[in-house]
C-alpha cells in the first residue's frame, strides 16, 4: 500500500476511505461495531497509518489448496460421525440400565396388594 502524506501522523475518515478504497458509510460501520482500529478525541474519529496497515494484513486472505481443504473437512465430519455414535451408544445403554432397574423398589407396593386382597378389601 502507498504511504499517505499525513500532517499530524492521524488520518480522517475520508483520507482511510480514500487509502481503503470503501465508503465512508462502510468505515463508519466499522468503527462503530469496534472492527476497525481507531482514536477517538471527542466526536472525532482519527486513524494511524501503520495501525491500517496493521489490520489490513491481519485480514489477508490466502489461497488454499482445495483437496488438502476437503480432506481436513471430511476429517472432521467423520471424527463428529465417531463422536455421534458415541453419544447414541451411551444412551442406549444407559436406558437399558434403566429398564433393568425399574423392577426394583415396587415390590412393596406389590405386597400390599396382596395382603388387601387377602382381607378382602382393595
Amino acid at each position: 500500500m502507498q504511504r499517505m502524506d499525513t500532517d499530524k501522523g492521524f488520518l480522517t475518515i475520508n483520507q482511510v476511505s480514500g487509502y481503503l478504497q470503501i465508503r465512508p458509510s462502510t468505515l463508519y460501520l466499522m468503527v462503530k461495531d469496534g472492527e476497525i482500529p481507531c482514536y477517538r478525541v471527542h466526536n472525532m474519529i482519527r486513524f494511524k497509518q501503520e495501525d491500517i496497515d496493521v489490520w489490513m494484513e491481519s485480514h489477508k486472505s490466502e489461497k488454499i489448496d482445495r483437496d488438502k481443504r476437503a480432506k481436513g473437512i471430511l476429517r472432521e465430519i467423520d471424527k463428529s460421525a465417531r463422536d455421534i455414535d458415541l453419544v447414541v451408544k451411551k444412551s442406549i445403554d444407559e436406558v437399558k440400565g434403566n429398564l433393568y432397574t425399574l423392577g426394583q423398589g415396587r415390590s412393596d407396593r406389590i405386597r400390599d396388594l396382596g395382603k388387601g386382597v387377602k382381607d378382602g378389601t382393595l
